[in-house]
């Protein structure tokens, strides 16, 4: 993923059909925390044609090997001395995180339509598989509908 895809005014990054799992384009959210974190790290003052993470992470002009994120993650995250040592040996992949951020969105009630589309989730019925991790309740907008 290039600097050249963020739009920060707009709060977007886009996904080239080139480089996306299902072969479309597509327009994401960044939350602010991420356009923070961008910030904090002066990624965006990068050249634009900067991949995000290069290689060794870097932001440079030279891609970095999907593998390097798996390395990363069972070195300096879930290894003793990383910054989740509670998760080693609970098979916690970094795809995880997405799950996790789903079921979030879905508990603060975010609706699922718009968490399905931030996920790029085919169908609504794959969103809703992370509602039922949940204790589901009613909704309050629905309780005094007429």
């Amino acid at each position: 993923m290039k600097l050249e895809n963020i739009d920060v005014k707009k709060q977007t990054i886009f996904i080239p059909d080139s480089i996306s799992k299902d072969r479309k384009d597509a327009l994401i959210t960044l939350p602010e925390v991420v356009l923070d974190l961008l910030n904090e790290l002066k990624i965006m003052q990068k050249p634009h044609d900067c991949y995000i993470f290069g290689k060794d992470f870097e932001t440079c002009r030279t891609i970095g090997h999907n593998k390097m994120f798996s390395n990363y993650w069972d070195r300096f995250i879930v290894s003793d001395k990383g910054l989740l040592p509670q998760l080693k040996g609970k098979h916690v992949c970094f795809y995880s995180l997405k799950g996790t951020g789903i079921t979030k969105m879905l508990k603060s009630g975010v609706a699922s339509i718009a968490v399905r589309d931030q996920a790029r989730h085919q169908h609504i019925t794959t969103t809703e598989i992370y509602a039922q991790r949940q204790q589901l309740k009613a909704p309050e907008v629905l309780k005094n509908y007429k």
